[in-house]
């Protein structure tokens, strides 16, 4: 399976501190975080983790153990040589370096590029005037399809899992969070979404509690061999304190930016932020800027 290099998001990711062992979805309610049952877990446990976090992401909860089931049968598989691994069988080649080098060992790594790469997908949606996928449970095999990005004759698969993900997860965590709802936080953003083109992209955030955050993005112009990485950068704060980060341009990048301009072509940024607060909670965020 091909899949572009997208959505790169911040290897600022802890693994959630240890809950009540069973406490599954399907015990009632929808846990706002859960532990990694480890890759020998029961299926209902590690459909619950992934719930957990995906919620956490104002996601439904089904999304992530649909596209597993589909990819690896729930199962944290090696790539046996295919260049392919994990739950969601990530390519090595793209993925296994940067922001989630080593995912393969680490699910929580799996997690983060699944539910940052979904929430991107529905972003794009939304800004090309399409249906947001969040309330129609029956566009989500699509809207899995355009994460993992399958041959064509594949695309339906997932949506055929809807009904065993949710058997999984339990009749108290399905549907996607809502902003007001405990059980799931988005990170809010803060920043010019059109900025002047300098060596630096800004971004800031505030986090409910004291947090550690962390951010990487690419910049994005017309033609081929026009997408460069930007440089990350990290910072800690206080809880409801503005934390601010500047992302560096590689010369590179600066130099090639500012010829688009020249040609009349548009150049943006893309900028994704996770932030991890004191608890284990991981929060994610993306923002995307016009450089201009």
């Amino acid at each position: 399976m091909y899949r572009r290099l997208g959505a790169l998001v911040v290897s600022v990711i802890a693994m959630f501190a240890l809950a009540p062992a069973g406490a599954a979805a399907s015990g009632g309610g929808c846990p706002a975080s859960l532990a990694y049952p480890g890759d020998g877990g029961a299926r209902e446990d590690i459909a619950a983790w992934m719930g957990s976090r995906a919620r956490a992401a104002d996601l439904p909860p089904e999304l992530p153990v649909m596209a597993a089931l589909v990819e690896s049968n729930l199962t944290n598989v090696d790539d046996s040589g295919s260049g392919y691994a994990g739950y969601f069988q990530m390519s090595r080649r793209y993925f296994d370096s940067g922001p989630y080098a080593g995912f393969p060992d680490r699910p929580e790594l799996q997690s983060a590029w699944f539910t940052s790469t979904a929430a991107s997908v529905r972003e794009q949606r939304l800004a090309t005037g399409k249906p947001d996928p969040l309330g129609d449970e029956g566009s989500w095999g699509e809207w899995i399809a355009d994460v993992e990005k399958p041959a064509t004759q594949y695309r339906s698969r997932y949506q055929l899992r809807l009904a065993e993900a949710r058997e999984l997860l339990g009749p108290g965590c399905t549907g996607a969070a809502s902003p007001s709802d405990p059980g799931g936080s988005v990170l809010q953003l803060w920043g010019g979404t059109s900025q002047r083109l300098t060596r630096k992209v800004r971004v800031a955030l505030v986090c409910p509690s004291d947090c550690e955050a962390s951010a990487s993005g690419t910049l994005r112009m017309p033609g081929a061999g026009s997408r460069h990485v930007l440089g990350t950068a990290a910072a800690s704060g206080d809880g409801g304190e503005k934390i601010k980060l500047a992302l560096t341009l590689p010369r590179s990048a600066l130099k090639a930016a500012r010829k688009a301009l020249r040609r009349g072509e548009p150049v943006r940024a893309r900028i994704d932020v996770t932030a991890v607060e004191a608890d284990g909670a991981a929060l994610s965020g993306r923002r995307n800027v016009r450089l201009g």
